[in-house]
């Protein structure tokens, strides 16, 4: 219950609610009320430092409403429930009514704006004036394959350079984006939107590579800024980032032998989901070593603090002797055919 801070202690309850009445039997209510979902929780205790433990048993209301709904409701307690003068006059009550439907009625007309405006930021034909129209369109665009996930600035990631790399590579409309964000998925402690975005866009075409790493020099660290060591150190992630780019390329067809129906996965196929077909986790050294390259990979292309130029020459010969791994791999499956142990081996891995 979200990310994990909260534990219900009982089913939420919706508002309104048919038990409770409020007003005199003389006057009918026209609208609903008060709308809202209220929800009693306790702190999980894994979210607690230790010395906030004895918080654990207390319980909370969290009451979810609009802003509108909860100017309403402020000033309906305060007149029903703390009146100042006596009960209130029929008069009064149809007021308040009144007032609540002009609430409702605000609530439907700022959806339709919302609507309106994520609909106009993905129109096709226009280019993205900045990343915050690139990002209002993006979660528009995503809908199909976020569902109605909640998506924070946090878990957006870096949109200004997704936006920035989109106008290096012409692609800084809705319509070019689309394909892109058709494979996302909503787990975004693991990944965050923009970052999926761009590692599908990179998945496309290799060659883009090069121009993904001016973008992040330019919006990370200023060309006047760099020092000897640092051109030292986008020697080495060039040299990375290139060896790479082989890497992907060797293991997808090694993964199109192995798996002849590859072909029909729809979308950019990156390195991991192969990875994750050909070999399982504990399958001998290949695998363990190809997954920590795929994160030095992933802290490599959108970390904030690249590694040190040591740490990238390093993973560059480990990745050397992996590429060398898969190529005697691939001549196997080409000796062998059918009868290539990689080829047996990998059918079992992807039970």
């Amino acid at each position: 219950m979200i990310r994990g801070l909260f534990d219900l202690t009982e089913a939420p309850k919706e508002f309104p609610s048919t038990n409770v009445e409020t007003g005199p039997s003389s006057y009918k209510k026209r609208f609903s009320g008060y709308l809202a979902t209220h929800y009693r929780v306790v702190l999980s205790k894994s979210s607690l430092h230790p010395s906030q433990e004895r918080y654990a048993e207390a319980k909370v209301e969290i009451q979810v409403a609009s802003v509108l709904m909860h100017a309403w409701s402020e000033v309906e307690h305060d007149l029903v429930y703390k009146p100042l003068q006596g009960e209130l006059s029929v008069e009064e009550y149809s007021i308040l009514d009144e007032l609540n439907g002009l609430v409702l009625t605000g609530e439907l007309a700022l959806e339709r704006l919302q609507r309106a405006g994520e609909q106009r930021a993905s129109t096709q034909g226009r280019e993205f004036q900045n990343h915050y129209d690139l990002a209002a369109s993006l979660v528009e665009l995503a809908r199909s394959a976020l569902g109605e996930a909640t998506v924070t600035d946090a878990e957006m990631g870096r949109v200004d350079i997704l936006f920035q790399l989109l106008k290096e590579l012409d692609l800084n409309k809705p319509e070019a984006l689309v394909r892109f964000v058709e494979p996302l998925h909503n787990d975004f402690e693991m990944r965050p939107l923009s970052e999926q975005v761009i590692d599908q866009i990179l998945a496309a075409d290799p060659d883009r590579y090069a121009a993904y790493e001016k973008t992040r020099r330019v919006e990370l660290a200023p060309v006047s800024s760099l020092t000897s060591g640092s051109y030292l150190q986008h020697e080495a992630i060039g040299e990375f980032v290139q060896l790479w780019i082989s890497y992907e390329q060797l293991l997808l067809a090694v993964s199109k032998d192995v798996f002849p129906d590859a072909h029909h996965v729809t979308g950019p196929i990156r390195a991991v989901e192969m990875l994750h077909r050909l070999f399982p986790s504990d399958s001998g050294t290949f695998g363990p070593s190809a997954r920590r390259l795929q994160k030095f990979r992933n802290k490599l292309i959108h970390g904030i603090d690249a590694p040190s130029t040591d740490s990238i020459r390093s993973a560059t010969e480990d990745l050397r002797d992996l590429i060398r791994l898969l190529e005697a791999m691939a001549q196997n499956v080409q000796a062998h055919g059918q009868e290539s142990p990689l080829r047996h081996t990998a059918g079992v891995a992807s039970v």
